[in-house]
């Protein structure tokens, strides 16, 4: 399910910039649609992780990662939800390498940043 999501979610993007482009359509609604497909790519993203934990033990493959470039990354993908939303980020993150499964990191990230995050709020 999560693999066939991803294509459209794509296309979906694609449309609702091509609309902000075009002026018809207010960059709010566009924050709006953004924030819906990104809240679907996340629950794509949450559907395969489940998939790999009902398949049986659990096999990770353990990568050597740079915790800190996943962060920035996940960050970044939420830049415009946050100055939409208010909320102010301030960065002081230093390299720090990890030996883990890539998708649990990136999982684990993502919703520790969700949480984190409310409207108008401060996150260091």
């Amino acid at each position: 399910m999560g693999r066939q999501l991803s294509e459209p979610l794509g296309r979906m993007q694609d449309i609702v910039q091509g609309l902000l482009g075009t002026g018809k359509i207010s960059r709010r609604k566009v924050q709006m649609l953004m924030d819906d497909i990104g809240f679907v790519r996340a629950l794509s993203m949450q559907s395969q992780q489940l998939l790999r934990l009902s398949a049986g033990p659990l096999r990770q493959s353990h990568e050597r990662l740079r915790l800190d470039q996943i962060l920035q990354h996940a960050l970044e993908e939420r830049a415009e939800a946050f100055q939409f939303q208010g909320v102010e980020l301030v960065q002081r993150l230093r390299p720090v390498e990890v030996i883990l499964d890539a998708g649990m990191v990136s999982s684990l990230v993502a919703a520790a940043i969700d949480c984190a995050t409310a409207r108008g709020s401060r996150l260091l």
